[in-house]
């Protein structure tokens, strides 16, 4: 098969008009090369402790025990980034695809001081140990400390976050089993990214407009023999 190079930037003095907004080119690769990001709800509160939500599918689980991590990235005009940087605290829900719709809708860049939870449909719950809370139907939570965050862009706009994984929960049925009846009592979401709109949240390419999943397909094993 005959590789293609992607430009990095998006070039100059091109049309694009299955962009319906210039701001959607900034994610120019990722609509390009398909690949399914999992969906997460970061919830923070604010200084006046109440709930923020925001749906982000660039975040990360990695490292082993006991040291580990979850990355996500955000925008420092965001609500969650503004918070983290503050109470230094964060909760990743990982929601299944049954609550898609709901999880979708923190994303809408509701005024400051709204009870995101609430007003997207969700039911937050008390965390283990830091103040940020859970959210009651998604199906694992990881409650985070933030160990570091870096300025990934000249404007300084951008903040790639990095949080300490102290507490983790979820859902009994999603705990126990081999690993395929995990897998599909889970529903993890996997966003496709190809035509999502940034300015109003919505999916551009079909013509009612809605979020486009991604299911996890067959399940197969590789052999360590040789």
């Amino acid at each position: 098969m005959e590789k293609v190079d992607v430009p990095i930037d998006v070039p100059e003095g091109v049309s694009f008009p299955e962009y319906r907004d210039k701001h959607q080119l900034r994610r120019w690769i990722w609509r390009h090369v398909q690949i399914p990001y999992p969906m997460y709800v970061i919830t923070t509160i604010d200084e006046n402790g109440i709930p923020n939500a925001e749906v982000n599918t660039w975040g990360l689980p990695f490292g082993f025990a006991p040291d580990q991590m979850f990355i996500f990235v955000c925008g420092k005009a965001h609500h969650t980034a503004q918070n983290v940087l503050r109470s230094g605290e964060f909760v990743v829900n990982v929601p299944g695809s049954s609550i898609g719709r709901e999880a979708e809708k923190t994303a809408i860049p509701y005024p400051k001081g709204t009870d995101e939870i609430k007003e997207s449909g969700l039911t937050a719950i008390p965390s283990r140990i830091v103040k940020p809370p859970r959210i009651k139907e998604c199906k694992a939570h990881f409650e985070c400390k933030l160990e570091w965050y870096k300025y990934i862009d000249k404007e300084g706009k951008v903040i790639v976050f990095c949080g300490r994984i102290i507490a983790v929960s979820a859902d009994k049925d999603v705990l126990i089993g081999d690993i395929e009846s995990k897998i599909e009592r889970m529903k993890t979401i996997y966003v496709m990214p190809w035509n999502i709109d940034t300015i109003i949240m919505k999916l551009t390419g079909k013509e009612k407009g809605t979020t486009a999943y991604a299911d996890i397909g067959k399940i197969r094993y590789t052999s360590r023999e040789k």
